[in-house]
């Protein structure tokens, strides 16, 4: 559920990512369990079955540690970059480090993703914030509160939808077997009733004929 539940602040952080006029630096306090799931969200764990990222699994993460995500201009991207870039780095109470991170789940790590696969990866691939309350168990936070209730406005909607859609289907055969039966009666009365009208019976008389 680690993907799960760091998909929140995930995407928190690509908003703030592609938020041109927003401020240059933004903050987010957590504890070290929730840095951990933002990295498996990203795609770095240790059970990403990278040996780049068995220091995961060595201890916890120190007081003091920080994550960074670096939205780095093309300039400083490099000299082939088209875009900004989204790069990763870690503070663990000494130094920074840097992180390599798939842009995607299908592709290899690099030092830096373009911005827009980025902000794709993290739209596309991870879970919305229903899934993240669902992962934490959390029915308090006033986004859970409403994801639950949209949830359950959905199914009731798609209920109502699906009881409204077998009436009218049970209305329109009621219909059909009707007309059907009047067609029916229609055609054994026909059947039935005697035929009338006028028999027509020519003769011809020849000459010397009685």
């Amino acid at each position: 559920e680690g993907g799960a539940c760091g998909s929140a602040l995930l995407r928190e952080v690509a908003a703030a990512a592609v938020d041109v006029g927003g401020p240059d630096l933004h903050v987010f306090s957590a504890h070290y369990p929730t840095m951990l799931c933002a990295l498996t969200a990203v795609g770095v764990s240790v059970s990403s079955g990278e040996s780049a990222d068995s220091w995961l699994g060595e201890a916890l993460l120190p007081t003091g540690s920080a994550l960074a995500f670096e939205v780095v201009p093309p300039e400083a991207a490099g000299a082939a970059a088209a875009s900004a870039a989204v790069r990763l780095l870690y503070w663990d109470g000494s130094e920074w480090r840097l992180i390599p991170v798939p842009c995607s789940r299908s592709e290899a790590r690099l030092a830096s993703c373009p911005l827009d696969a980025f902000v794709r990866h993290v739209e596309v691939s991870l879970p919305d914030g229903a899934a993240w309350c669902r992962a934490c168990d959390n029915d308090s936070l006033a986004r859970c509160r409403l994801a639950a209730f949209e949830a359950m406005t959905t199914q009731e909607c798609a209920a109502d939808a699906a009881a409204s859609a077998a009436v009218a289907v049970i209305c329109l055969l009621s219909i059909l077997l009707f007309g059907a039966c009047l067609v029916i009666g229609w055609l054994i009365r026909s059947a039935k009733a005697p035929r009338q009208g006028r028999a027509v019976v020519s003769r011809m008389t020849f000459p010397g004929s009685g």
